[in-house]
């Protein structure tokens, strides 16, 4: 929904006011990945679940590390935000736009100290196996967001496609502090559920017995490896960025990624949260039949509802990027790159349930060895074009080589034993082809009949028309799973209310 909000009011393609907003936040993002996101969530909760097996129950090992954290994250919040200008440039703003993105980043950059506290409140969190406060706190941070969106409307009017002229101090403002404030209080929400969960933190600057540089030399791979991608990113943006307010740049991509990540957010991560600590768990017990029993559920939970998001929302990209967009041909050409992208979703799927069993396993060497065919694939491909839904193309096809190969590394690390992504995919697969060209001929119809230009003309006809195309898809893919004798969906939801449940 925030997302729905901030495209009506800055645009999506086209837009100068977009394209700045997304450098200015993207910078942080990837500053926040490079060292705190990434980080904390590819180790920090094995490392919590080994602590706690101490007579303090791991309570002197958090202390000191949210104490780093909050030091660390401020310092960088601090640096980034005095480099802001720089920055900027090197990301590949010029002109207006710089100026725009400058002042955006000044409200932008200080989320890296929010954001890195969150990352460390919600994995010690779910170390724990608290899990409530963490699914809340992003929802307070949206619902701000979208009462500070819903101002900016209010005040200077939903105007997509405005000049660097058409923002004003104020409009900086509102625009910058409301994405400030709801980092802000997602912190606030997942403090207040430290207080009420568990033993009270107590700041401790004493950084040396607790096991902290076991920790960084650990984590030493992952960051190698979030470097290398974070560096493909600034490529990413600085060629998108030569077509800044004039056709699909920075703006358009982070939409498309938006999209792309939905169902993964809601889906993919949402369950990994609650079975990777059981993983890191079973990873510390060295019960390999435990580990690999988890990591089959997993695959069995995870992959029957990525595979019916992902055909979903193939089919329905058009209507969907309309949401996004001030009219039909920015649609069009937003909902290429949308579909680009969802080519790799489900490897991107696998790709982050492998990636949580090395980590679980204390591996960050490996997940860093085949990040880097990743990247070279990446890098080459952003070098020789600036055509957006070709760097979309290089992005999918790099994930699917990632994917692939880091499956093959894992099942040698277990022993080559079957894991249950083979039995996954072979129904789920028939199934999603055939819901796909069920709603590939509907959306062709539709097109035929009514026009596209008419569906995608405003948002009632596009609402409907993607309301429409995902209930087709979804009922394809259910006949489909029952014709071929799955029951892959059934499994899939009896875990995922059990899950719910707990």
């Amino acid at each position: 929904m925030e997302a729905l909000v901030l495209a009506a009011a800055i645009g999506t393609v086209r837009s100068i006011g977009a394209d700045a907003y997304a450098t200015a936040t993207v910078v942080p993002a990837s500053i926040y990945a490079l060292i705190g996101g990434g980080l904390f969530t590819s180790f920090l909760v094995p490392q919590i679940v080994r602590a706690s097996r101490g007579t303090d129950q791991g309570q002197a090992y958090v202390n000191k590390l949210l104490s780093l954290a909050a030091v660390g994250f401020a310092v960088v919040a601090v640096l980034a935000t005095a480099l802001s200008p720089l920055l900027m440039f090197v990301y590949g703003q010029r002109g207006p736009g710089w100026v725009l993105a400058c002042g955006l980043a000044l409200w932008s950059f200080p989320q890296v100290f929010f954001l890195g506290l969150s990352a460390v409140l919600g994995e010690v969190l779910n170390a724990r196996r608290v899990f409530g406060w963490s699914t809340w706190a992003p929802v307070a941070n949206n619902v701000v967001g979208i009462a500070g969106l819903a101002l900016f409307v209010v005040l200077f009017g939903a105007v997509g496609h405005r000049d660097a002229a058409g923002y004003s101090t104020l409009a900086v403002v509102v625009l910058g502090a409301s994405g400030l404030a709801g980092v802000a209080v997602q912190v606030l929400v997942l403090m207040l559920g430290w207080r009420v969960s568990g033993p009270r933190f107590r700041p401790d600057f004493r950084w040396r017995s607790v096991g902290l540089a076991a920790t960084g030399r650990t984590g030493g791979w992952t960051i190698a490896m979030l470097a290398s991608t974070q560096l493909v990113g600034l490529l990413q943006a600085a060629v998108a960025n030569q077509a800044a307010g004039v056709g699909p740049s920075t703006g358009a991509l982070g939409y498309a990624w938006l999209i792309f990540m939905l169902p993964h957010s809601l889906v993919t991560v949402s369950l990994l949260t609650v079975f990777y600590p059981r993983l890191s768990s079973a990873a510390a017990s060295e019960d390999a039949a435990a580990f690999r029993s988890i990591l089959s559920r997993t695959i069995r939970t995870v992959l029957p509802l990525i595979a019916l998001a992902n055909v979903a929302l193939l089919v329905a990209a058009e209507p969907i990027a309309r949401l996004l967009t001030h009219g039909p041909r920015d649609a069009q050409a937003l909902a290429v790159i949308i579909d680009v992208y969802l080519l790799g979703l489900v490897p991107f799927t696998i790709l982050a349930i492998v990636q949580r069993c090395f980590y679980a396993l204390g591996d960050t060497r490996t997940p860093f060895l085949y990040t880097l065919v990743q990247v070279a694939i990446v890098g080459a491909g952003f070098a020789v074009t600036a055509l957006l839904p070709l760097i979309a193309a290089a992005t999918t096809a790099a994930g699917i080589v990632q994917a692939s190969l880091a499956w093959r590394l894992l099942r040698k690390r277990m022993g080559r034993v079957l894991l249950g992504l083979r039995a996954s995919t072979r129904s789920i697969g028939t199934a999603a082809t055939g819901a796909l060209l069920v709603g590939g001929l509907a959306l062709v119809a539709a097109n035929g009949t009514l026009g596209t230009d008419a569906i995608l003309a405003a948002w009632p006809p596009a609402l409907a028309a993607a309301a429409v195309l995902a209930v087709l898809t979804t009922a394809a893919y259910l006949t489909g799973l029952k014709l071929t004798g799955s029951v892959a969906l059934q499994e899939a939801s009896t875990r995922l209310r059990s899950v719910a449940t707990r």
